[in-house]
């Protein structure tokens, strides 16, 4: 398999080719959506039924990120969100939670079948081994009855490896995230929305009758800006400091056995989702996720891709890695999506956050809560997930924690630059931080070409790391990631990492 159809997802791998729109600088819309993933693309088509006008852009193209990415599972069972939600709120909120992907999944079904869309309906599993993971799964159970979800406990499933307790909830769906994305995309088009791609938006600035936003294609302005960006690009909001980017792998298995009928997620370490799909060119392939990470922290990678693949090849002989690839999604400290004004001060910038790897059905409750947002109306359950209830002790505790790790970062990404390494590896590349000057610079050789770029994240500061998988520059502080050449690609950080001078041989060190 090549490295490029090893890094790329599956699902974009065979995408329809993207013809961006395009805008006069200095013009004027009603709402201004920044991100084409599927909040963005929701969002934008709910607005404009009800007759915005509306403009979209992404600084890539429809679903490039998070939302290509997925596993594709459309699920009310998503491991023990529900238990995990409840450690930090009342139960009202885990009853709302439950309500918004009920409400986000019954409109993305509904729009699935209309635009013909296709897709699978078969039952989801959340399993667990240890006695610690079997009461989580015994809360969520009793959780989950409570919010009106009918889930089962059941004690074999196809897994027979996996033995102990497992919830099972039928008629739920898997699909082509891209596929929905692509019919999202036909949707805004045919509803007068231009959705335009390698437009990045760098700031947005309060005006008369609205927001100005800059980006690099030029200025807009608009009545009311949505930011749909997985983690907010505003940094006045301090969403970046109340969460955390984690990143995980998803590989495609080819595998002569047996489909796996249901899809599953474990609770004990070493995590895995599983489930089979077809729904690319027809081939059925075994989809493994695992191998979850703070986004810069390889310290706190739970574990390689190696050891994905050596699991997978025991369990299903003769499984062979076809594609893999990362998604990065984004928690928050109290486990809660966030809906809502970008801070108190600012209503007419709204944010959506905190999907915890369940983007599908979280991506259009947001939609849902956004449109309602705009124009003035109110959903029961999106006042009450989405209303922040202040910081009790435990939530407090988790910020320090999460802050203090930062802080820490911090101070290891000065450490690497003053005992800079070079982090050669076998496959040929080799990267290192290091002090040229008092710059700390990044540089790495890349398919042959040299690159150095500045070291230092150009959102707060932070000592980028070199992702040897996914051969990026990462930020341990709040998950901003580059490219070899110093290219953003994703996180909060509106610009590149500066192209770093030549160093000079003939300097002193």
């Amino acid at each position: 398999m090549s490295e490029s159809a090893m890094s790329e997802s599956l699902w974009r791998q065979s995408r329809l080719p993207f013809e961006s729109g395009s805008f006069q600088p200095g013009e004027r819309t009603g709402v201004l959506v920044v991100g084409a993933g599927l909040t963005g693309l929701i969002t934008a088509c709910l607005l404009a039924r009800a007759g915005d006008q509306v403009l979209v852009i992404d600084a890539l193209y429809p679903g490039a990120l998070a939302s290509g990415g997925s596993t594709g599972k459309l699920s009310l069972l998503q491991g023990a969100r529900l238990s995990d939600i409840a450690r930090h709120q009342p139960e009202e909120v885990v009853r709302a939670y439950v309500d918004a992907n009920r409400a986000g999944q019954n409109w993305l079904v509904t729009f699935i079948r209309s635009r013909a869309v296709r897709f699978s309906e078969r039952p989801a599993y959340s399993l667990a081994r240890s006695p610690a993971a079997i009461d989580r799964l015994e809360h969520e159970y009793i959780l989950g009855r409570a919010a009106g979800l009918p889930l089962q406990r059941v004690r074999e499933t196809e897994l027979a490896w996996e033995r102990g307790l497992a919830l099972r909830l039928d008629a739920q769906i898997h699909l082509n995230p891209m596929s929905l994305v692509q019919a999202l995309l036909a949707e805004c088009r045919a509803l007068g929305v231009r959705v335009i791609g390698d437009c990045t938006a760098t700031a947005v600035s309060p005006r008369p009758n609205g927001y100005s936003a800059q980006t690099t294609r030029g200025e807009v302005t608009a009545e009311r800006v949505i930011a749909a960006t997985g983690t907010p690009f505003l940094s006045r909001g301090g969403h970046f400091a109340r969460g955390d980017a984690q990143r995980s792998s998803l590989t495609a298995y080819s595998t002569p056995g047996s489909a796996v009928e249901g899809m599953y997620l474990t609770l004990d370490e070493p995590r895995r989702s599983v489930l089979t799909t077809d729904l690319v060119d027809g081939e059925p392939l075994l989809l493994v996720g695992g191998a979850a990470k703070v986004v810069g922290r390889e310290q706190a990678a739970s574990e390689s891709v190696e050891a994905v693949d050596d699991w997978t090849a025991e369990h299903f002989p003769g499984a062979t890695p076809r594609s893999r690839w990362w998604a990065q999604d984004y928690s928050t400290l109290d486990d809660a999506p966030y809906v809502g004004p970008l801070h108190p001060g600012e209503r007419g910038i709204l944010v959506a956050t905190g999907f915890a790897k369940w983007g599908i059905a979280n991506a259009a409750a947001a939609g849902l809560a956004l449109a309602a947002l705009v124009h003035g109306e109110g959903l029961s359950w999106a006042h009450t997930l989405y209303r922040r209830r202040g910081w009790p002790p435990r939530n407090i505790t988790q910020m320090a924690r999460t802050n203090l790790a930062v802080a820490a970062e911090s101070a290891r990404g000065v450490a690497r630059v003053l005992g800079a390494h070079d982090d050669s590896t076998p496959s040929g590349h080799a990267a290192l931080v290091e002090l040229d000057g008092v710059r700390p610079v990044a540089r790495c050789t890349v398919g042959g070409v040299d690159h150095r770029v500045s070291a230092v994240c150009p959102h707060l500061g932070g000592i980028v790391a070199w992702n040897e998988a996914e051969l990026s520059w990462d930020c341990p502080l709040h998950g901003s990631r580059f490219a070899p050449d110093g290219t953003r690609i994703e996180g909060p950080a509106r610009g590149d990492l500066t192209a770093a001078p030549p160093r000079d041989e003939n300097q002193q060190p």
